[in-house]
């Protein structure tokens, strides 16, 4: 692995991350990566295998907590599937960052998922509890002490599974992706999707990584390509 990958460069800082980014341009982010996720994330076969059998055999609406939601897509994606299924999912989402709540509650929302503006530790405080918590693209965000925190809050919160989705840091990922760029970035104006997109691939976990930090019960998956998927069951 080249020099700049074989270590997380916790250092990057993303640019949707600042306070002080131009506003425009985050939400042409977050309208963007929905693109990206939809073709990349693997969201629906996860859903398809892990969720959607529950919601099968279960006489109760189940609950999902998606955290970290960002510009909301994922969950309204997993919505959407629900609906067309004819099954029934209570969805709650969360940011702690106001600016991708504000951004969530403008957009179409058809199937009544609730965004909100807290935390998991908040969470857990008020003694909540959802059938699956999730997370998509967050995990690269957190330094190793923040995500041991997440994997114990969510252990709390969860009552059937956790399914934490996300990049693993490669050479061939980021290449790819650096070249994807230079190609398509004329189709995605005005938007942080291609710096950001390298540097979280710069600040991802390996597997091997992950499985240091996470206790026994969790297990980490490897999904096509270069995505990783940590599983905890009760």
């Amino acid at each position: 692995m080249p020099y700049c990958l074989k270590e997380r460069a916790t250092y990057l800082r993303e640019l949707a991350d600042d306070p002080d980014c131009d506003r425009t341009t985050l939400y042409n982010t977050y309208i963007q990566f929905k693109t990206l996720n939809l073709i990349s994330s693997r969201w629906q076969s996860i859903y398809e295998v892990y969720i959607r059998p529950w919601l099968q055999i279960e006489e109760r609406t189940l609950t999902l907590l998606d955290v970290g939601c960002g510009g909301g897509d994922i969950a309204l994606a997993i919505a959407e599937w629900v609906a067309q299924d004819n099954l029934s999912l209570k969805i709650t989402a969360i940011d702690t960052d106001i600016r991708a709540i504000n951004f969530t509650n403008s957009q179409s929302n058809p199937h009544h998922v609730e965004f909100l503006n807290v935390s998991t530790s908040q969470l857990v405080a008020q003694n909540r509890s959802f059938d699956f918590v999730i997370s998509n693209h967050f995990l690269h965000h957190l330094n190793s002490n923040e995500l041991k925190d997440i994997l114990i809050e969510s252990e709390h919160l969860a009552t059937k599974m956790v399914l934490f989705n996300d990049i693993e840091r490669s050479a061939l990922l980021y290449y790819y992706y650096a070249a994807l760029g230079l190609v398509l970035e004329p189709f995605f104006p005005q938007s942080f999707i291609w710096v950001d997109g390298c540097r979280s691939i710069r600040r991802g976990y390996t597997r091997s990584e992950l499985l240091t930090i996470a206790n026994d019960h969790w297990q980490v998956k490897r999904l096509f390509f270069s995505r990783l998927l940590l599983i905890y069951t009760p």
